[in-house]
Formats: structure tokens, C-alpha cells, sequence
């Protein structure tokens, strides 16, 4: 976790990196919410135990980039793969999010493994366009 205290940028602190390119026109990051899943287990008695330990599941990872000329075509094409076959286990993909302070130093590293393009949504037609990406997590570190 960020030592407390630390001020960050509000322009640039973080860096994204997507299959380990960087993407720089990402300006939004919604991390995913973690729960525990419970066991049940069965010992053969009328009532089956629930144990406080579980399987860790995570929510969704969201994105927001800008959309501009010449900008990369990773997200589309990965979507699009999963939505014309249907088999997502060839498209999973690493992300990982640095988190920066002030003098562009890293003080916080996200890695997310087997994340998959779930959902596009297009951007609306303003003054700046921001197109938002849904990722599915499989799972996430934090160093």
C-alpha cells in the first residue's frame, strides 16, 4: 500500500501497462474489488461447515483512455477476438499499474494476471472523446 502522507499528482501518477506496452492515453483507472468466496464443507453430517477461508475472487478492472489518431488497437482487437470466438483463455493478458509520487517515482505496483477484455463502451461525441474498457481479473498482486 502507499505510505501515508504522499502527495500525488493529479495529472500523471500512475503508468499503464497492457502485455507490457504502455499505454499512455489511459487517464482513469477503477481498480477491482476483492472478496472471499466461502467453502462449504461437507463432512457427512446434516449440516456442512462454512470456513472463514475461501477462494479469493476479484471484480472487474475499468479503464477510461482518450481516444486520439494513431493510438493503439491492443483493446479493440483483443475484444473483438473473444466476441468472434468465445474462447478467452488465448487473449488473457497482463496489466500492471504504477503508481507515481511527485517526482515520478514508483511507490505502489499493481499486477494483474488473466485479465481479458469483457466490455467496450464507445465514447460519446463531445468537445474529447473518452472510449471506457471493462477487464476481467483473475488475479492481483500488490508490491
Amino acid at each position: 500500500m502507499p505510505e501515508t502522507g504522499i502527495r500525488l499528482l493529479q495529472t500523471s501518477f500512475f503508468k499503464f501497462e497492457y502485455d507490457g506496452t504502455h499505454m499512455p492515453t489511459v487517464t482513469s483507472v477503477d481498480l477491482p474489488s476483492q472478496e472471499y468466496e466461502p467453502i462449504d464443507h461437507d463432512s457427512g453430517s446434516k449440516n456442512p461447515s462454512t470456513e472463514a477461508q475461501g477462494r479469493l475472487q476479484f471484480g472487474d478492472l475499468t479503464i477510461q483512455r482518450d481516444v486520439h489518431k494513431g493510438m493503439s488497437t491492443k483493446f479493440y482487437d483483443e475484444f473483438d477476438k473473444a466476441r468472434k470466438t468465445g474462447d478467452t483463455s488465448t487473449i488473457k493478458k497482463p496489466i500492471t499499474i504504477y503508481v507515481k509520487d511527485q517526482e515520478d517515482k514508483t511507490i505502489w505496483t499493481l499486477k494483474f494476471t488473466g485479465t481479458w477484455v469483457k466490455s467496450y463502451d464507445p465514447p460519446s461525441l463531445q468537445s474529447s472523446a473518452t472510449e471506457t474498457f471493462t477487464f476481467s481479473v483473475d488475479y492481483m498482486e500488490s508490491e
